[in-house]
């Protein structure tokens, strides 16, 4: 199995009728992939993690590279994984443009994620955790 997780920027302002669009249309592809992952949207930026078979996972971020409602895609994350992350969800939405004030902890530790230099592994630990508290 293959984890990835990339940065990318919205080419334009994403309205909530799109982002479902391109909610349903993932959870209908990924479940035919064997692909699990997670979707969040803030400020106009996505951040977006895919697991499952490594030539399903390499081909589906071929695919997604080519969508052109999006820009400036940055991989973060490339490995192997022996278990999933998000096993549940065959693509789960974040809206983090909606937060409440008490999640805005969670926003700010996105930023932090992208711009902390170390190893992927750890700072997808970091990513990982803050999803998992914040969705309890």
């Amino acid at each position: 199995m293959q984890r990835i997780a990339y940065f990318s920027s919205s080419t334009a302002r994403a309205e909530p009728d799109q982002l479902s669009t391109i909610l349903a249309s993932a959870r209908s592809n990924n479940a035919r992939l064997d692909i699990t992952g997670l979707l969040c949207h803030y400020d106009g930026s996505f951040l977006q993690f895919l697991e499952g078979p490594p030539g399903a996972v390499e081909a589906l971020y071929a695919q997604i590279a080519r969508d052109r409602r999006h820009k400036d895609l940055v991989r973060v994350l490339d490995e192997p994984a022996q278990s999933r992350a998000f096993s549940n969800w065959s693509m789960a939405l974040v809206d983090a443009d909606r937060l409440d004030d008490a999640q805005q902890a969670f926003r700010q530790g996105l930023r932090e994620v992208e711009i902390t230099p170390g190893p992927e592994s750890a700072r997808l630990e970091v990513v990982l955790d803050s999803f998992r508290r914040w969705l309890r």
